[in-house]
């Protein structure tokens, strides 16, 4: 049984021996592959508070009044200067409503053109990205993980990377975009459940590194199959690297760059290695790497 002391050891080990080159191939994933697109998006939030009142004015509640009873005007001599300066005041009033009233469609104007503008770079940067992912950031992953799992045994070169590139792309293009959908979709009901998909397809791209010619349906079927019974122990192998991401913030990323990217990556190659050689299914794509393209 494997335990993440063992399999941190080994990624310490590797690191002592191969530095620099984890360091770049980390560096790599963490700029490029590290994690989901996000467009750039920012909030714009107002606070306006209003008051209104109903009112009348001392003029009109002299009127109504009067109407109302029969009582000699002299009891409401009011001086006409007050009712000129309340008159004056309904006037401003009116006005700055009408003012605002304006500013206040301007600024919506003004907030609908700033999202139109948002979205529409959101959808620009999503057309072009999604053709970069699919046929040049998938293939440069599947590389990368030949890379750290490569570098478990023996110094890995940095070469590794092209890897997918130059055997089996368009299947490794193929089963990638299915393992992103398939995770994408399966998002879309329940966080949690595309959680344990994401972890139950965690192993295709290192099974493309060493099988690039592999049928998508025996692809995902292996990962399923070495992740079987493991998702949860993974899971708690990637919580466990989260002290060193708090500890890299307080480097602005330095520590990560230099040590906790490659350690982390090495240790999740250490991880399929373990699992697979404990799965030891009596399938020819586990025990053998396969670069050749398989008889038709």
């Amino acid at each position: 049984m494997w335990t993440r002391t063992d399999l941190k050891t080994k990624a310490k080990e590797r690191l002592s021996s191969n530095y620099w080159k984890m360091v770049l191939i980390g560096l790599i994933m963490s700029i490029f592959l590290g994690g989901h697109f996000t467009p750039w998006s920012s909030a714009v939030s107002s606070k306006i508070n209003i008051h209104n009142d109903w009112y009348s004015t001392p003029r009109d509640f002299i009127n109504g009044f009067s109407d109302g009873f029969s009582i000699s005007d002299d009891f409401f001599d009011i001086d006409n200067d007050i009712i000129d300066y309340y008159d004056d005041f309904e006037n401003d009033i009116n006005d700055n409503m009408v003012s605002f009233a304006a500013k206040f469609m301007m600024i919506m104007i003004l907030i609908a053109v700033f999202v139109f503008v948002v979205m529409l770079i959101a959808i620009i940067i999503m057309i072009i990205y999604i053709p970069l992912d699919i046929f040049i950031l998938n293939p440069l992953y599947t590389g990368c993980q030949k890379f750290f799992l490569k570098n478990l045994n023996d110094n890995a070169k940095v070469k590794e990377i092209c890897f997918s590139f130059d055997n089996g792309y368009m299947n490794t293009v193929k089963i990638m975009f299915f393992k992103d959908l398939f995770t994408f979709l399966w998002s879309l009901l329940l966080v949690v459940p595309g959680i344990i998909k994401s972890y139950e397809y965690r192993m295709i791209p290192y099974i493309l590194s060493e099988n690039p010619y592999i049928e998508k349906e025996d692809a995902f079927q292996l990962s399923k199959d070495i992740m079987d019974g493991h998702k949860f122990e993974a899971f708690m192998l990637d919580l466990s690297f989260i002290g060193w991401e708090i500890l890299s913030l307080f480097t602005i990323g330095l520590l990560g760059i230099f040590y906790v990217n490659p350690y982390r990556y090495q240790t999740n190659a250490a991880l399929y290695e373990t699992l697979k050689a404990l799965r030891n299914i009596n399938n020819p794509y586990l025990t053998d790497t396969i670069t050749e393209q398989p008889r038709i």
